[in-house]
This record gives structure tokens, C-alpha cells and sequence, in this order.
């Protein structure tokens, strides 16, 4: 497989945003044995807290993955904090 990223970043007073395009290239032969394209795009932001802390949140959606109902789309997001110690 192969995957190629995109991305750009904005940084202000106190917090970065990032967003970012993805597409990946992948065999499997348990899948039929034939190169699938899997496109993605995302957002992430990380801000200063209180308390020397650091917090990301990061949103990702997939156009082709699968849900468990096997309709194609979809989400994920991750809610990261980090303290400086």
C-alpha cells in the first residue's frame, strides 16, 4: 500500500489548526487482489489550558471505509490533553 498526505497549518495566539487530505492505495488479495483508493480528509486544533496543560482534538472522516451497517463514510475523533510536568 501507499498513502499520500496533505496538510497546512495555522498558527495564532496561543492555538495551531491543521487540515489535512489523505488518500491511500491498497492490495489485498483476501479483497479481490486489485489496488483500492481510499480517500480522507480531517481537521485537528491544540490549544493552550490551564495548568501548563496541552489539548488536541482531532477529527478525521473516510469516504470510503465501512461502517458496521456496511454504508460507506466514516468519522472518527480523538480528544488528546497533555500536562507539562
Amino acid at each position: 500500500g501507499a498513502v499520500l498526505r496533505t496538510a497546512t497549518s495555522w498558527a495564532g495566539r496561543g492555538f495551531r489548526l491543521d487540515t489535512f487530505g489523505d488518500v491511500a492505495a491498497v492490495e489485498d488479495p483476501g479483497f479481490g487482489g486489485r489496488n483500492r483508493v481510499y480517500p480522507g480528509i480531517g481537521a485537528a486544533v491544540e490549544v493552550g489550558g490551564p495548568a501548563r496543560t496541552l489539548w488536541s482534538v482531532e477529527w478525521g472522516h473516510g469516504f470510503r471505509a465501512r461502517r458496521s451497517d456496511g454504508r460507506l463514510g466514516t468519522h472518527s475523533i480523538r480528544v488528546t490533553g497533555f500536562r507539562v510536568f
